[in-house]
């Protein structure tokens, strides 16, 4: 708790820029897979497939699983991180789901009073 601020909030500014630089090679991978799904696509569309298409969706294929592997990992290994990300400021989640939370409370309580409701003309009926 002594810790100093500047000295904390460089290495965590490190560590969110760290962080940013992983996920946009994870997302650079990410395009490269839909550009090479899309040339899949293209060279299974060939109504005459030539003896180079086999060779090339081999490759092809070698090279989307390789990247897949890669961004599984990537993504895997910042898992941990994400527990340390301070929400967005202009995020509607955690309002949304504290509406939801309110919601079921109220929920709840209505139930509740319907419950003494029912008590109430219940033990009135019996005077």
């Amino acid at each position: 708790m002594s810790q100093s601020t500047d000295g904390g909030s460089g290495t965590e500014t490190s560590n969110i820029s760290e962080i940013l630089n992983s996920l946009n090679a994870i997302e650079e991978k990410i395009l490269k897979l839909l550009e090479i799904a899309s040339t899949t696509a293209g060279e299974l569309s060939n109504v005459n497939p030539q003896p180079s298409s086999e060779i090339a969706l081999k490759t092809l294929s070698t090279e989307y699983i390789a990247l897949v592997k890669e961004v599984h990992q990537g993504l895997k290994a910042q898992v941990s991180s994400i527990g340390e990300y301070i929400p967005y400021e202009r995020s509607s989640y955690i309002a949304k789901k504290e509406l939801d939370i309110a919601r079921m409370k109220g929920e709840v309580i209505l139930s509740h009073f319907s419950i003494i409701k029912q008590i109430l003309e219940g033990d009135t009926s019996m005077s």
